[in-house]
């Protein structure tokens, strides 16, 4: 297991001194890092612009080992409306995360954008959490996966219906859909679209999708 926590609220020149500190310290560890297994990476790192380099190879390393639970928050503590950041995602899941197709059983993305066309990868997700993340209803509703199904043929479905299908091995699903983030209109459409998806006779995961 592997956790980098670098919070970026306020940062005096103490503080900065030690997010630089703890920066370095974690540069040496992944250059000298000897083990061939990570199961557990969790980055928790708000306002990641400056070091958007160190995240994204902090997140290539666990995948180089093939991680089984990758957590990545990158965003910033109760939306503080001071940091118009807040309401940004600086980092995207990076292309080769998708590649985890038989190692991956859980995954967390917090202010961290996302594909939702590549899920269909993810063979052995067994839990799935998304927050922090600006929803609409093409994100809902629209969005396409690419899955094979039994018979080997592509099919192009609606990506939450896809998650929640019984086709899928999720275990476990959280969507947490910020108010805040969305305008009332788009964000009623997210409400609507996702209930109905969560009564669906083949939702199969303890869902939960919840509203703040």
């Amino acid at each position: 297991m592997f956790n980098l926590y670098g919070r970026h609220i306020e940062a005096n020149n103490t503080k900065k001194s030690g997010r630089d500190a703890l920066i370095s310290h974690a540069r040496w560890l992944q250059q000298n890092y000897q083990e061939l297994k990570v199961g557990r990476r969790h980055l928790c790192f708000s306002n990641n612009s400056e070091y958007i380099k160190d995240v994204m190879e902090w997140i290539r390393m666990a995948t180089a080992r093939d991680v089984e639970e990758l957590d990545t928050d990158f965003s910033i503590p109760d939306n503080d409306r001071r940091y118009p950041e807040c309401f940004k995602s600086y980092a995207e899941l990076p292309p080769y995360v998708y590649m985890l197709r038989n190692s991956l059983h859980a995954l967390r993305l917090s202010g961290c954008k996302f594909r939702p066309a590549l899920f269909g990868k993810f063979g052995a997700l067994r839990k799935l959490s998304i927050e922090r993340v600006e929803f609409d209803p093409e994100s809902l509703q629209l969005k396409k996966v690419n899955i094979m199904n039994f018979r080997g043929h592509k099919n192009e479905v609606c990506f939450l219906k896809y998650l929640l299908n019984k086709s899928s091995r999720l275990e476990e699903l959280s969507i947490t859909i910020a108010s805040d983030m969305s305008d009332g209109e788009d964000l009623g459409s997210c409400i609507s679209a996702a209930q109905q998806l969560q009564r669906c006779e083949k939702a199969s995961p303890n869902v939960q999708i919840l509203i703040r």
